[in-house]
């Protein structure tokens, strides 16, 4: 997953194509990995996911702070764990239904839009 960081434009927290792509590409995977390994050694996955993805969050906040010292990174480490388990199970409801490549494509796109708003918004931008 790669990080745009063009504060002039669009904030994006990754590629919507690309990411697009490889949503449809691992829907079946993703549906396993949510839905199907009671029991086994993924059954934690999405716990997992939530963790790296939160982490994730803070090093881009750091990362923004340090390129741009006007960017406010005080948000909190709770607000940053629900919008990663938001976002896991967001991939979770992509991967349980049968969605076509416009419909998902429509979703990401709309989901984008939503949260560029609320980023810039809390960020000061």
């Amino acid at each position: 997953m790669e990080w745009d960081n063009d504060i002039d434009g669009e904030i994006e927290i990754f590629d919507s194509n690309n990411d697009i792509q490889f949503i449809i590409s691992n829907r079946r995977a993703f549906d396993m990995l949510f839905h199907k390994c009671s029991g086994s050694k993924y059954e934690n996955i999405k716990d997992y996911f939530i963790d790296r993805y939160t982490e994730s969050s803070r090093n881009y906040l750091q990362l923004m702070k340090d390129k741009y010292p006007q960017v406010n990174k005080d948000i909190s480490d709770f607000f940053l764990h629900i919008l990663a388990a938001w976002w896991i199970q967001i991939l979770s409801e992509v991967a349980s239904h049968e969605l076509d490549e416009e419909e998902i494509t429509r979703f990401v796109k709309e989901y984008i839009t939503f949260g560029t708003g609320g980023w810039k918004r809390l960020m000061n931008l």
